[in-house]
């Protein structure tokens, strides 16, 4: 315990001196700092080997003979197995693992908080273990691997569950599959076979059943094949010609058959061409000609504001027990040519009143009842017994003139 020591200052001072356990020391006493200096320090142990060196701004670390850790400009150097707590690191700063023409791994997470582990460069990255998870936040697995096959999961809702699993036959789907096309390859089943639903499962069967006697007419929709017919579910569409111009679908609203090229869309047949609104024949199409047959409307009150436009293209039948007024509809460039027959059987007269609607203003009409011709923007009677045809001529909002009508009457029991 006795002690060499250096400076004048009782407080801050450097000693030297052995302990009574037979340790030795050198330490500064005080808040001043010792330095160890040399061109190149070294310290050894017992077997002269050098456990700590310091040469030209490098320091390294050994044991037992083999340098372990040096630094450099770069950061340092370990040789062998870094055990530790914890390893933080900033972002976009990575761990980085292989190096040169081979490429290298890095795992990272960027500023903006996304993590990555990428394969920088040629190889493969390839995840091994006996069971493999892939979780989200709320720890439910949703891709796992077990032995020798894959499990894909759906954790959102009351449907959650597995949903796909690889099997040594293919895969095994719980739920619906939504497909765009569905390709079978050319070697299953014959030609002339479709797939046809047993009740338990799909199986190639002869065609005729399925909606049609081939492969190609079954499934190329890609979409629900039932029985006996072929169903397009959604916006999908059937589809005729190598530019797709013959189209058949349901926009959702509305059903469609469309011709979107150059070309002419022809509809035909051997014997009548029907058109029909529900069961009942609006045009008939023979090799006579063509026959229109206008629906009866039948109306017993009478039609205010612009509610006469509902009946254009039909047979408006008045059978209303008391007078009744209708207001002839403001004019629109669309409705140009529109027309509607009004026939009235009863004892009552009816009223075409020209500027009855709501914001609208009197319309100029003309009167053609085979003896007189009249025009002005007043009101109209229609007799008891009468049977006019109200056809739109013009288009001017402000109401027309005495020789530029929007409107013209046609027909027999009018009364200016």
């Amino acid at each position: 315990d006795q002690k060499l020591k250096f400076s004048s200052d009782a407080n801050n001072y450097l000693q030297i001196y052995r302990g009574a356990n037979g340790t030795s020391y050198i330490q500064e006493v005080g808040s001043g700092a010792l330095h160890i200096r040399g061109e190149v320090t070294t310290i050894r142990n017992d077997a002269n080997q050098v456990m700590l060196a310091a040469d030209s701004g490098v320091v390294s670390l050994w044991a037992f003979g083999v340098q372990r850790f040096q630094t450099g400009g770069g950061g340092v150097s370990v040789t062998g197995v870094v055990d530790c707590d914890a390893l933080r690191l900033g972002n976009d700063q990575k761990i980085t693992i292989g190096q040169g023409a081979g490429g290298k791994l890095e795992i990272y997470e960027t500023a903006a908080g996304t993590a990555l582990i990428v394969q920088d460069g040629p190889g493969d990255l390839v995840i091994k273990g006996q069971n493999i998870l892939l979780k989200n936040n709320n720890d439910q697995t949703l891709l796992q691997t077990i032995q020798n096959k894959i499990q894909l999961f759906y954790q959102n809702g009351i449907n959650q569950d597995l949903k796909l699993e690889t099997a040594d036959t293919g895969i095994d789907v719980t739920g619906t599959v939504d497909l765009d096309n569905l390709t079978i390859s050319a070697d299953q089943g014959t030609v002339g076979q479709v797939l046809t639903s047993t009740g338990s499962g799909i199986e190639w069967a002869a065609g005729g059943g399925g909606g049609g006697g081939t492969l190609a007419e079954t499934l190329a929709l890609g979409n629900d094949t039932g029985f006996n017919d072929i169903n397009v579910t959604g916006a999908q569409k059937i589809t005729f010609g190598s530019t797709n111009d013959l189209q058949i679908y349901n926009s959702g609203s509305n059903s469609l058959i469309s011709e979107t090229g150059s070309g002419d869309l022809f509809i035909g047949s051997s014997n009548a061409l029907r058109l029909q609104v529900g069961s009942v024949d609006v045009l008939v199409a023979t090799s006579a000609g063509v026959q229109s047959s206008p629906t009866m409307a039948l109306r017993s009150t009478s039609i205010i504001d612009q509610d006469l436009i509902n009946y254009f293209g039909m047979r408006l039948l008045n059978n209303a027990t008391t007078v009744t007024t209708y207001a002839i509809p403001q004019v629109s460039i669309t409705q140009v040519g529109k027309t509607v027959v009004i026939c009235n059987p009863t004892n009552k007269t009816i009223t075409l009143d020209a500027d009855g609607g709501t914001g609208t203003v009197a319309q100029y009409v003309w009167i053609l009842d085979g003896v007189t011709l009249m025009a002005r923007n007043g009101d109209w009677q229609i007799k008891a017994g009468g049977v006019i045809e109200l056809v739109q001529v013009g288009s001017d909002i402000a109401g027309g003139s005495q020789t530029a009508p929007n409107w013209v009457i046609f027909g027999a029991g009018i009364l200016a």
